[in-house]
């Protein structure tokens, strides 16, 4: 009996055969063969007693993904790229397919699809973010004898106007050689974007939300936001009437309302009126009070 051992690496290298010979002469001899396996393969025992060792199993599977944070247009300390970190558990000297999944199923999930985009171009690196390959559909292969701790994933944060809260999604991965989802990891995408809110008027000054109006009629601003918000935004409304010196009183005005899109009702008691997602503009009105009494001009 002969034997030759072999080395146990963690390099994934697929079946490997090898050739011994024996000869009597050089025209008498014979040669056998010998394949060593690295995929978990069970194998004829070794002579001896045992135990025998587990079956050696370097197939690649994705170890795991990191977490990634973005910010729309990125900053100074946040990158404006959802970057994940793809490990796979060994090193292969064949080329490995990983397959991706992207799920925005969770709370305030990200939009991949349709309009109003939150990621664009999906791109991946093998040598650690030097430089980066767009791909499309959910594989890509990883070049043979890749190091398996440098494979990045890179999904493309587009920067928009719209008002947003912080958004989420998760990527999963996992290789040829597994079931299941494989392994994920949640990307975080923060909003650039503020929210400001402006009163218009018909007045001299109606960017400024002046509205001049003959005593016994309503008085109607629009309330503005100065950008579209991809929720709904609850504004808080007041009206203030002093009475003093050049100002009315409570009696010359009556309550607050606003149009709902139907008609004129009346704002509740907190003052909170909700502007739907995707919508900018709300109209108010405060009826004055028609009385036989020279005041002048009254502010409110």
């Amino acid at each position: 009996q002969v034997r030759v051992p072999t080395v146990q690496d963690s390099v994934y290298e697929g079946n490997e055969n090898f050739q011994i010979t024996a000869n009597l002469s050089p025209a008498v001899g014979a040669t056998g063969t010998g394949t060593i396996v690295d995929d978990g393969s069970p194998t004829p025992p070794p002579p001896g007693p045992g135990p025998f060792p587990t079956p050696e199993d370097d197939r690649p599977r994705v170890q795991g993904v990191s977490n990634a944070t973005a910010i729309e247009g990125g900053s100074s300390s946040i990158a404006k790229d959802l970057i994940f970190d793809v490990t796979l558990s060994n090193r292969s000297t064949t080329e490995t397919t990983v397959t991706l999944a992207l799920n925005t199923a969770t709370t305030n999930g990200a939009t991949i699809t349709g309009t109003a985009l939150d990621i664009g171009v999906r791109s991946v690196s093998f040598d650690g973010g030097k430089t980066y390959t767009v791909f499309t559909g959910n594989d890509i292969k990883v070049p043979a004898n890749t190091d398996p701790t440098q494979i990045k994933v890179k999904l493309e944060v587009l920067n928009d106007s719209l008002v947003e809260n912080t958004e989420t999604l998760t990527l999963s991965a996992k290789t040829q050689y597994e079931t299941g989802t494989g392994q994920t990891g949640t990307g975080t995408i923060l909003d650039n974007d503020s929210q400001g809110i402006t009163i218009g008027g018909n007045g001299t000054t109606p960017a400024l939300g002046n509205v001049l109006v003959a005593e016994g009629q309503d008085a109607v601003f629009t309330v503005k936001l100065t950008s579209i918000s991809a929720s709904d935004t609850v504004v808080t409304l007041g009206v203030t009437a002093t009475g003093a010196t050049g100002q009315a009183a409570s009696t010359d005005i009556k309550a607050l309302e606003y149009f709902n899109g139907t008609s004129w009702v009346a704002v509740p008691v907190n003052g909170q009126v909700t502007i739907a997602a995707g919508q900018t503009e709300l109209q108010v009105r405060v009826p004055t009070v028609q009385d036989s009494v020279y005041e002048g001009n009254e502010n409110f």
